[in-house]
């Protein structure tokens, strides 16, 4: 069978011939060296790169014959590999065939072959002129290149063929997207996968936030299984003398854990350099005095909200529009009046609450003002860590324990910063909108991308209310925010630079009306909160 011919020739092309050559009816495999090489009808010489041969033997250190001044006679074994490939291009009856890789299959750069091959095409070149003695493979067995010339033995492009029956079909696919439409188009443009199984109307907060911080990559990995990072499971061979930005966060949350634990400092940092997170001696005392020095102040500014800190999590379950909404919210502060409440706080203050429930965080009961919800990270404030935020505190109000305001801390340009965003107004309403947008996300790319979204829908949200502001005008401004926000600046980084979010819209303009729609229905209220 077919399937034992290819075995025996992929092993013996990656093994070293180890006997002589032996004549064969059918195909023999030999490695290229003097005396090998038999007269056949078609030879091929493959694996010709510049560096690989001809030979370049390392000669150890002990061999005194070697390190000795050449003499006539002496063995050359870069000679007799130039010799080996003139026996090959003698032995051929029919046709010579030179393989080589052309390009880098990590950055597509360009790759020399060997010399021998360069003196080969100088030679054909100048002794056929015009002639194309070079045929460049695509990468892909499914290139249009492959199935164009169908038949041709020429050379050049015209040489390429394939027996694929299913390479052939994707062919013709991307040669008729060529054709059918000029203009760039999404990869993923009309791709709709069936709904789920409506197991999948049972949502988990966590996942629901998961989502929203990306939902292209949400649906290229959990729908598509396609995943993008590459895992550098690579050694360091250089001592670190600095930490990136975000090595800098994961120190940082690691030091702000032992804070939070009590760890003392001179323990902590033991334990940092055990683990090989600091650089050495000296340099890793100071990275790692300057870390804490960082996230020290977040325990003052969490201080007031110690009843918040250690409230247990808060469980959630409740059903909306079709589905089951569970989970659990954690950090949120016990009854007003209860010990280790925040007593600056106004009963009744902060904002409305469901209809038929209260602010005890019991449904239906009569509590006096809102609950407090304590968040912070360690970092600047982004898009995704607002909408989790507000996804939580309508969690909090749909479930029916009130409503729920929080506190946001961040850290931005080395200053820790404090914001309180209000109770949302219609909780359910909202929530039904995310979740709605959710099961979209899981059958289509949805268009929602956090920072770019947020750009477009705070601009919308901050221009006043009076009126007299012309609609047009308004997207105008909005829609050039966006663009900042996906194309990048000197200030702030492209979101399109993400690697989901390239491989689905590289070629097109992301900012179309479903995105204008969604970032309108989702996040202009999110904006208007939390201005």
């Amino acid at each position: 069978p077919v399937e034992v011919v290819v075995d025996v020739l992929r092993e013996r092309a990656q093994g070293i011939a180890r006997e002589a050559a032996r004549l064969t009816h059918v195909v023999t495999v030999a490695s290229l060296g003097a005396g090998r090489i038999f007269p056949a009808g078609v030879v091929c010489v493959v694996g010709m790169n510049d560096g690989v041969f001809p030979r370049s033997p390392s000669v150890p250190s002990f061999d005194v014959v070697a390190a000795g001044r050449a003499r006539r006679g002496d063995r050359d074994v870069r000679y007799e590999d130039r010799f080996a490939f003139l026996e090959a291009l003698l032995a051929a009856r029919r046709c010579f065939i030179v393989t080589f890789s052309g390009r880098g299959l990590r950055d597509d750069a360009p790759i020399p072959p060997s010399v021998l091959v360069d003196e080969l095409k100088d030679y054909l070149g100048r002794r056929f002129p015009g002639e194309p003695v070079e045929t460049r493979h695509p990468l892909q067995p499914f290139s249009p290149r492959c199935f164009e010339a169908a038949g041709n033995t020429g050379f050049g492009t015209q040489g390429l063929f394939s027996y694929s029956q299913g390479m052939c079909e994707a062919a013709n696919v991307l040669r008729a997207a060529r054709t059918a439409d000029r203009e760039p188009r999404s990869r993923f443009a009309g791709v709709e996968l069936p709904e789920p199984d409506e197991s999948r109307r049972h949502v988990d907060l966590a996942d629901l936030v998961a989502f929203f911080a990306n939902p292209t990559r949400h649906f290229l990995r959990n729908r598509l299984g396609v995943r993008l990072e590459l895992e550098d499971l690579a050694l360091e061979d250089e001592e670190p003398f600095e930490l990136d930005g975000l090595e800098r966060y994961r120190l940082q949350s690691d030091v702000w854990s032992q804070v939070r634990a009590g760890v003392e400092p001179e323990r902590a940092a033991a334990l940092l350099h055990g683990s090989g997170r600091l650089p050495q001696a000296g340099l890793g005392r100071i990275v790692h005095e300057d870390a804490r020095e960082e996230v020290e102040p977040l325990e003052g500014l969490l201080a007031p909200y110690r009843g918040a800190l250690r409230a247990p999590p808060r469980s959630v379950d409740f059903e909306l529009g079709g589905f089951r909404v569970t989970g659990a919210i954690e950090h949120v502060g016990p009854d007003d009046g209860a010990p280790g409440a925040d007593e600056s706080r106004e009963p009744g203050s902060g904002g409305s609450c469901e209809p038929g429930s209260g602010g005890s965080g019991e449904p239906g009961s009569g509590g006096l003002g809102p609950r407090t919800m304590v968040w912070w990270r360690l970092g600047k404030l982004r898009a995704r860590d607002r909408i989790e935020v507000w996804l939580r505190q309508l969690a909090w109000m749909a479930a029916g324990y009130g409503p729920l305001e929080a506190v946001v801390v961040s850290r931005e340009r080395g200053t820790w910063r404090s914001a309180a965003f209000p109770p949302p107004d219609g909780a359910r309403e909202q929530l039904g909108h995310w979740l709605d947008a959710w099961w979209q996300g899981l059958t289509a790319p949805l268009h929602v991308f956090p920072e770019t979204s947020f750009a477009f829908a705070k601009a919308i949200a901050s221009t006043p209310g009076d009126g007299d502001a012309n609609p047009e005008s308004i997207i105008d401004v909005a829609r050039d925010k966006a663009y900042v926000a996906w194309l990048g600046d000197a200030y702030r980084p492209a979101e399109r630079s993400d690697l989901y979010l390239a491989l689905v819209h590289d070629a097109t303009d992301p900012l179309t009306d479903e995105f204008e729609n969604l970032a309108t229905k989702l996040l202009v209220p999110v904006a208007r909160a939390q201005s």
